[in-house]
């Protein structure tokens, strides 16, 4: 309607602008956030990594003895299998890890600050070789660490930087505190790199918390999982695990043999889906954007054709009439995009939880929202300032 205010479908246009600019913040900096974790280095090399679970029964080798027959039966058995390069046994599945026990250090009193914060694994002597995690200090297990010999551990890097931050930690002796005092006292043989694990509190980050490991000849789990190296060049490498492990005894059942990269991606399932679902908000918000824009301008051009028809008639040129169409269209679409991205800024201190070794105010993340909206704009603002431009003066001052 003619005389009307032409401010409030401009500004409709600036808030559309602001959740577009949101919605396409958040998707960019979850997707990053994922597809960093996806690629993060963990300490360990998960290609071409098998893992699975068994259980002994509870009426079945209750003895450590029957336990320790049955863990050389494996890896024997494993040894033979086409396409298998090495076997190891461990208590805790790659990616998970950590624990919260309080460690005990022989020569240093409780004054009653420590943390419960390490975590107590049991390995084979080839658990490092077949994770390939790197021995930084001292020796690794072997097997003459059995359970008649000297109780023995290895540590990771965290462990011995928040532990013995001045003092080489090999050779110190040390226990974790079950609070009944039987734990034995192990002495530290080794230093092993960290493995990065999946964290309880934070959804979006791999942790490196202390652990010590002990050889699992020394400590039996009634429940272990195996973990397999393939060589690559063999198919069908873990239904052959599957079957030489389920015919070491029929009563011990063998859980589904899974690829550690696929182990690592459970985790990543919901962070995946969520950028996916902002995703798809995003885009149909800038659509809504475009739309909306393309709709405001084609209404303004045509209630401004007699305008625009007297602007011609007095001199002024095609492409002044399209640069006055985009500049009085790019205002609303820049002042959105300022406060969606200031907006963004504010927002990402409260969702921070959500990232992943990215930044809200990442320039990637901004420079990108920012070219995703400009482009959405000047689509739509293209075909009404073309409209303009090409208006007929003498058709536009006899219609009025």
């Amino acid at each position: 309607m003619p005389g009307s205010p032409r401010w409030w479908p401009r500004a409709l246009v600036a808030v559309e602008v602001t959740v577009s600019v949101l919605l396409v913040m958040g998707a960019w900096l979850m997707m990053t956030s994922v597809l960093r974790m996806e690629s993060a280095r963990l300490g360990y090399d998960p290609e071409r990594l098998l893992a699975t679970t068994l259980a002994f029964p509870p009426d079945r080798y209750a003895r450590d003895e029957e336990k320790l027959r049955f863990y050389r039966d494996v890896l024997l058995r494993l040894g033979d299998v086409p396409g298998v390069e090495g076997a190891a046994l461990t208590s805790k599945l790659p990616p998970y890890g950590g624990g919260n026990q309080e460690l005990e250090i022989e020569g240093q009193p409780n004054d009653g600050s420590r943390l419960h914060n390490v975590g107590g694994d049991a390995v084979s002597p080839g658990y490092f070789r077949v994770m390939k995690v790197p021995l930084l200090r001292g020796r690794l297990f072997s097997e003459h660490d059995g359970p008649t010999s000297q109780p023995v551990a290895i540590i990771n890097d965290a462990l011995a930087r928040a532990y013995f931050p001045v003092k080489n930690p090999l050779g110190s002796r040390l226990r974790l505190n079950d609070g009944s005092g039987g734990m034995p006292w192990l002495t530290v043989v080794g230093v092993a790199g960290n493995q990065r694990h999946t964290s309880l509190l934070h959804e979006m980050a791999w942790e490196a918390s202390p652990v010590l490991m002990r050889p699992i000849a020394q400590e039996p789990r009634p429940s272990f999982s195996v973990l397999v190296r393939e060589r690559g060049s063999e198919p069908d490498v873990s239904q052959a695990v599957t079957q030489a492990l389920a015919s070491l005894d029929p009563a011990v059942p063998v859980a589904a043999v899974d690829a550690v990269r696929v182990l690592i991606d459970k985790p990543l399932a919901y962070p995946r889906f969520r950028a996916t679902l902002l995703g798809a908000f995003a885009i149909c918000a800038l659509m809504l954007a475009a739309v909306g824009l393309n709709g405001v301008l084609a209404q303004s051009v045509a209630q401004r054709t007699q305008e625009f028809g007297v602007r011609m008639a007095v001199g002024a040129r095609s492409v002044d009439l399209a640069r006055l169409v985009t500049v009085e269209s790019g205002l609303p679409v820049l002042g959105g995009l300022a406060v969606g991205i200031g907006a963004s800024l504010l927002l990402g201190r409260l969702f921070g939880s959500l990232l992943y070794e990215v930044k809200p105010s990442d320039p990637a993340s901004l420079l990108g929202a920012a070219i995703v909206m400009l482009a959405a704009a000047a689509v739509a603002i293209a075909a009404p300032a073309k409209r303009a431009a090409m208006i007929d003066p003498m058709v536009a001052l006899r219609n009025d």
